[in-house]
């Protein structure tokens, strides 16, 4: 009897490492970041029961600058941060993918990796982790190609306990990017204005006094208002991805917010 019993836990053992080696490397040939054309989402293999307070925050900016755009253009190159930080969890991982918003499919190439490889499906080029880490930090860049007006960037996230599947806590993102026109006309207006530093710590400004500033969650809830002034405490609202709309009566401005 104990001798069935020790083969049958060796068997297990051996099970739950290879599990947990698979996915703990990212994937081979497959790719979860729930973009069109994709496996799907690492809901896939991973369960999603286990809220251990980590939070998703995916950032595209231009390579080598740390001000985060809304807007790409044809001929530079873009770094797409990923961050799985916070709550309780031994190994983060995350997978994501870049596609033209009309057809699904990949919107250029990735380079310069941090903590994952590229997997190609078919036409579809996607990023995983490679392996799981601790800290969740991932990076990769990205060059558009072709005559695209918008892409969008699919973005899957697991925070776990590095044992393959169980008692693990998901999260996804889509960031949608637009081809910007040459000569940037709001770049252009002399009369626009802008707010720094995007992501932001504690204190925001604005390049001059703006009449008036609201800062809404991703659920679309208000979370502060502001009237003629021209920076902004925001020490009481949490880490995460917000959306401000800023201006005057006659233009109005509305911009992706990260709160580190």
């Amino acid at each position: 009897m104990n001798k069935k019993l020790t083969i049958l836990s060796v068997i297990g053992l051996v099970a739950l490492t290879l599990v947990t080696s698979s996915y703990s490397n990212g994937m081979s040939g497959e790719i979860f970041s729930g973009s069109p054309g994709s496996n799907g989402k690492c809901t896939n293999c991973h369960n999603n029961i286990t809220p251990r307070g980590a939070n998703l925050i995916v950032t595209v900016s231009e390579k080598g600058k740390i001000t985060p755009v809304t807007q790409y253009s044809i001929g530079k190159t873009y770094t797409v941060g990923i961050s799985i930080s916070g709550g309780l969890a031994t190994a983060r991982g995350a997978n994501s993918s870049i596609v033209n918003k009309s057809n699904g499919q990949s919107a250029g190439s990735m380079a310069n990796l941090l903590g994952g490889k590229i997997v190609t499906k078919g036409s579809l080029n996607g990023f995983t982790h490679n392996p799981g880490t601790l800290l969740g930090a991932f990076a990769y860049d990205w060059t558009p190609s072709g005559n695209i007006d918008t892409v969008e960037i699919y973005t899957c996230a697991i925070a776990g306990l590095s044992d393959g599947n169980s008692g693990d806590q998901f999260m996804e993102n889509k960031t949608t990017l637009s081809k910007a026109n040459t000569g940037n006309a709001k770049l252009a207006n002399k009369n626009s204005s802008y707010f720094y530093p995007n992501p932001v710590v504690n204190t925001m400004y604005f390049d001059k006094t703006i009449e008036s500033v609201y800062i809404y969650n991703v659920a679309g809830k208000l979370m502060g208002q502001w009237n003629n002034i021209q920076k902004i405490d925001l020490t009481a609202i949490s880490a995460g991805k917000y959306f401000i709309r800023y201006g005057n009566a006659n233009n109005m401005n509305t911009e992706s917010l990260i709160k580190m």
